[in-house]
């Protein structure tokens, strides 16, 4: 099956600037193109843009996403590559994690601070100015 680039978009769920922008950054192979120059995708196009949103939202940056995509496309991909970009980004997102854990547990204290709190600042305010 044969898609535009507006299809394409539509149904991944992305605009047709973004499906350029991949293209220009080569996570997208160039299309082949129909008279007047309209791109015309794939089936395959379509699979890869799964994998490109479905990685950007596990969190991959377009650089380690384009990695991967090397990965896959390598006739024997190495798991072990693999698994060492899965396992970075396992630590980052256990990082950001903690980050918003301590971030959460601030703001808690805050709210029952303002909740607390009678007249004057309110404390919310106070904290956000200290350093």
């Amino acid at each position: 099956m044969a898609y535009r680039i507006g299809d394409l978009a539509k149904e991944i769920g992305v605009r047709p600037d973004t499906i350029r922008y991949y293209e220009k950054l080569g996570l997208l192979p160039p299309p082949a193109r129909m008279q007047g120059g309209v791109r015309r995708y794939t089936a395959k196009d379509k699979d890869r843009l799964h994998f490109v949103r479905r990685a950007k939202s596990m969190g991959f940056t377009l650089e380690e996403i384009g990695k991967l995509l090397e990965l896959r496309d390598a006739q024997v991909p190495t798991r072990e590559e693999v698994r060492v970009l899965a396992k970075k980004k396992m630590v980052e997102v256990e990082a950001r994690i903690a980050d918003l854990s301590r971030l959460y547990a601030e703001l808690q204290i805050l709210v029952n601070l303002c909740s607390s709190a009678s007249g004057g600042t309110c404390p919310i305010f106070e904290e956000m100015e200290r350093e």
